[in-house]
């Protein structure tokens, strides 16, 4: 699993610069090292997310600071959401 989010994460990396250029002010959701998904809302991506199994992707947020949250989990509880995240 730890694989898969790493490989998610360096295909944002590598492509960062254009991701931020068409994505810009939006959550996308990487699987794959392919975007399946973007939003301007967070709690979209988690809802689009929730049926992919844990590790398997990332939500990226395409914002303009310099700092970028990596959310590697998502929990779904009666229609509340909770993400770990990791601040780089």
């Amino acid at each position: 699993m730890e694989d898969l989010i790493k490989k998610n994460f360096e295909f944002y990396k590598a492509n960062a610069t254009s991701i931020q250029k068409e994505y810009k002010g939006k959550f996308i959701v990487i699987k794959d090292m392919t975007i399946v998904f973007s939003h301007a809302e967070l709690s979209h991506a988690i809802e689009f997310s929730k049926n992919f199994d844990e590790g398997t992707f990332i939500i990226q947020n395409c914002s303009e600071t310099e700092g970028r949250t990596f959310h590697s989990r998502v929990v779904v509880k009666n229609g509340d959401f909770a993400a770990s995240s990791i601040h780089i």
